[in-house]
C-alpha cells in the first residue's frame, strides 16, 4: 500500500511564504504606478513635512478556497534614489 504524504505545519508554513513572497513581488511594480485607491501612505504620525518616497499599505489576500483566505498586511516604502532600478527588500514578521 502507498504511503500517503501530507503536509506538516512547518511545510506548509513555508509553502505559504513563499506564495506570500511570490505575491509581494508582483505587486511591488505595479503599485509603484497604479496603487490601489487609498493605498497610498501620505503622512506619518510625528513626521511633519512631505516624505521623501512614495509609501503603501494594504492587505493581500492569499489562498484559495474561501474558508483558507489570509488577508496578510504589506507595507512597501519606493525607493528615494531610483525606484525602476533599485531592488525590493522584503520584510515579513509573523
Amino acid at each position: 500500500m502507498p504511503r500517503q504524504r501530507t503536509l506538516t505545519s512547518e511545510a506548509a508554513g513555508g509553502r505559504l511564504l513563499l506564495v506570500v513572497v511570490a505575491v509581494l513581488l508582483c505587486l511591488s511594480v505595479p503599485l509603484g504606478r497604479a496603487a490601489p485607491p487609498g493605498a497610498e501612505v501620505a503622512e506619518f504620525p510625528g513626521f511633519t513635512g512631505k516624505l521623501p518616497s512614495k509609501h503603501y499599505a494594504g492587505y493581500v489576500t492569499v489562498g484559495q478556497h474561501e474558508q483558507r483566505k489570509r488577508h496578510l498586511y504589506y507595507y512597501l516604502a519606493v525607493s528615494e534614489r531610483n525606484p525602476s532600478l533599485d531592488p525590493v527588500v522584503i520584510w515579513i514578521n509573523g
